[in-house]
C-alpha cells in the first residue's frame, strides 16, 4: 500500500492511502480522473504563501484573524470564518478522510470541465493533463492562503467556486468563463431533453413529480456529448428517469403537498409557492408538473428564483426562458407575469445559500407560504429554517448518506416543516441528526 503523511494545516495531518483514494474518489457528474490523487499530490508539494495577487484566482480580504470577506464575482461578498456556518460543514470541522474525498472530488471536477473544454475544441485533448497540473496548482495555493486558515473556513459549495476560478484562470476568461460555464452543454441538454419530453409526460401529478426526481439523477448530459449518443447511455438515462416511479420514494411526502395544494384550493385562499431548480434537464420536468399544479389550483401563484449566471449545467434563467417557449409549455405561458412569475438572482457558487441571497431574494422567500428546493447540493446548503419547506432529491455521495442517513440512489421528496431544518450537523458523526431522524420524530415517515 503507498502511504503518505499531509499537512493540511497545521493543526490537521492526515495519512493517505492512495491505492484505496482511487477507487473510493467521488464522480462529478459521473465522472472521474484515472489519477484522482492528483490534486492533493500537488498540495502536498505547494509550501504556503504569500504569492503576488495575480497568482491567486480570488479576491479576498481578511478582515481579522481567521476571518476573512470572499469577492464573488457579480459584486456579492461571502463572510468566511470558524464562527460562521458554511453548509453542510466547513472543513475546519473535517476529519482527515472527508478532506481526502474533498480533494479527490476536486481533482474529478477539474477533469470534467477540461474533458468538457476539449470535446467542443476549446482546448487540446492531449492538453488535459498538463491543464489539469496547473489548475491544481493554482488550487493548492488557495488551499496555503494565511496557512491553511483560509481553507478552514470554506465548504465544498466555495470549493467549486474556486476550482471555476482557477480553470478561468488558467485557460483564460474567453475559454472558460466562471459565471457563464458550459453555455453549449447547457443548450444541448436542454433541447435534447425537450425533444424527448412527450415520451415522459404523464396526467398524475404525483407520478410527474417522482419522474423530475429520476430525472436528476439520469446524467443526460452524457448522452449529448457522446458522438454517436451510445445506447447503454440512452438506456440509463431512461431507466434512471422512471426509476422512482410507482411509490418507491423513500422519503415521500408527495401527498402531504398535494394535500396542502387541496386544504388551499377548498378554502378559496390563496397558496404562494416559491421554486429553487436545480439542473437543466431535470427543470424540464419539474416545469412539468408546475405546469399542472398551476392549472388545477386556481389558488397557486408561482414564483420561480432563478440564476442568471449559468453555473456548470444548472438551469439559468435564459434556460428557463428557452424553456417555456417550448410548444410543451403552451399552457404555462398564459399564466407567466399573471399566477406565474421569474424572479432572477445572480449567484456564482453552484448552489445557493441563504448567505448569498440578496434582500430581494429573501423578501421573496419570506412572502412565500411554501418553498420547494430541488437537488442534492441545494438540500445540503440551502437550509431555510422559518419556511415550510419540499427538499426534492437523490442520494449521492458520503456526505449526502450522513446527513439523510439513506443510501445512495435512495430518493427524497420531503417536507422540512417552519422553525426546523432538514439535517444537523457534527464534527462527531454519532451526534448528525440525519432527514430521516428528523422525519420519523415529525412523523412524516420514512
Amino acid at each position: 500500500m503507498a502511504f503518505c503523511h499531509t499537512d493540511f494545516w497545521t493543526t490537521k495531518l492526515g495519512e493517505v492511502d492512495f491505492s484505496r483514494l482511487g477507487s473510493d474518489s467521488i464522480q462529478v457528474k459521473g465522472t472521474r480522473y484515472r489519477q484522482p490523487n492528483r490534486c492533493l499530490e500537488i498540495f502536498g508539494n505547494t509550501v504556503d504563501g504569500p504569492w503576488p495577487s495575480e497568482e491567486i484566482p480570488i479576491r479576498y480580504r481578511k478582515l481579522k484573524e481567521g476571518v476573512y470577506s470572499l469577492d464573488l464575482e457579480g459584486g456579492g461578498q461571502l463572510e468566511l470564518g470558524p464562527q460562521i456556518p458554511q453548509p453542510p460543514y466547513s472543513w475546519g470541522v473535517c476529519d482527515s478522510e472527508v478532506l481526502i474525498q474533498s480533494f479527490s472530488y476536486t481533482t474529478n471536477a477539474v477533469f470534467r470541465v477540461l474533458d468538457g473544454l476539449a470535446k467542443i475544441n476549446s482546448v487540446p485533448a492531449k492538453q488535459i493533463d498538463v491543464l489539469l497540473d496547473e489548475v491544481c496548482k493554482v488550487i493548492s495555493r488557495v488551499y496555503r492562503i494565511d496557512n491553511g486558515h483560509f481553507a478552514q473556513c470554506i465548504n465544498n459549495n466555495v470549493n467549486m467556486y474556486i476550482i471555476s476560478k482557477s480553470v478561468e484562470a488558467v485557460v483564460g476568461k474567453a475559454v472558460y468563463d466562471c459565471v457563464n460555464q458550459e453555455p453549449t452543454l447547457a443548450s444541448n441538454t436542454l433541447y435534447g431533453t425537450l425533444r424527448e419530453l412527450p415520451r415522459y409526460i404523464c396526467a398524475d401529478l404525483r407520478e410527474q413529480i417522482a419522474l423530475a426526481i429520476g430525472r436528476g439523477f439520469a446524467q443526460y448530459e452524457h448522452l449529448v456529448t457522446e458522438k454517436p449518443s451510445s445506447e447503454d447511455i440512452s438506456h440509463h438515462v431512461f431507466d434512471q428517469t422512471v426509476a422512482y416511479s410507482g411509490g418507491r420514494i423513500s422519503i415521500d411526502n408527495r401527498n402531504h403537498f398535494i394535500g396542502r395544494l387541496n386544504q388551499a384550493e377548498e378554502a378559496g385562499g390563496t397558496l404562494r409557492l416559491c421554486v429553487i431548480l436545480d439542473d437543466v434537464s431535470e427543470s424540464v420536468f419539474d416545469l412539468c408538473w408546475i405546469q399542472q399544479a398551476i392549472m388545477k389550483y386556481s389558488c397557486l401563484s408561482v414564483y420561480i428564483l432563478v440564476n442568471v449566471f449559468q453555473v456548470s449545467i444548472n438551469v439559468s434563467s435564459r434556460c428557463l426562458s428557452e424553456m417555456i417557449k417550448d410548444d410543451a409549455f403552451r399552457a404555462l405561458r398564459e399564466y407567466v407575469g399573471k399566477r406565474v412569475f421569474i424572479r432572477k438572482t445572480e449567484c456564482p457558487l453552484i448552489s445557493f445559500q441563504m448567505t448569498t441571497f440578496s434582500s430581494k431574494d429573501i423578501d421573496l422567500i419570506n412572502k412565500s407560504d411554501i418553498v420547494y428546493v430541488k437537488g442534492l447540493n441545494f438540500f445540503e446548503t440551502c437550509q431555510i429554517r422559518h419556511k415550510e419547506v419540499y427538499y426534492s432529491f437523490v442520494v449521492y455521495g458520503p456526505t449526502s448518506q450522513q446527513i439523510t442517513g439513506l443510501n445512495d440512489l435512495e430518493s427524497v421528496f420531503a417536507f422540512v416543516p417552519a422553525g426546523e431544518v432538514g439535517y444537523s450537523h457534527s464534527a462527531c458523526k454519532s451526534r448528525i441528526i440525519t432527514l430521516a431522524d428528523k422525519t420519523r420524530l415529525w412523523g412524516h415517515g420514512c
